[in-house]
């Protein structure tokens, strides 16, 4: 499976508003080392997105990807896939 199949549920439940289910989906994936979601858990911290606003969080979530591989934060749940074609 695919880095973006296993974290579809997370990023299609941040895009309908399911911040707790989006969290959960991220959290999990990311502690197993899946550096997309590292990074999209780290903009739900910088956001404040179900979770309170926390940049000390989300700075150490955007590093653990960062050494998962994930290069520079992309801006997560996929908002800048696009911009990188």
């Amino acid at each position: 499976m695919s880095e973006h199949a296993e974290s579809e549920k997370g990023v299609r439940s941040y895009q309908e508003g399911d911040y707790a289910t989006a969290l959960l989906e991220f959290r999990q994936l990311g502690e197993q080392g899946l550096a997309s979601a590292q990074d999209d858990f780290g903009v739900m911290y910088a956001k404040g997105a179900g979770e309170t606003q926390g940049y000390a969080r989300a700075h150490m979530w955007f590093n653990i990807a960062v050494s998962s591989g994930e290069g520079l934060c992309k801006g997560g749940t996929r908002g800048c896939e696009e911009d990188e074609r």
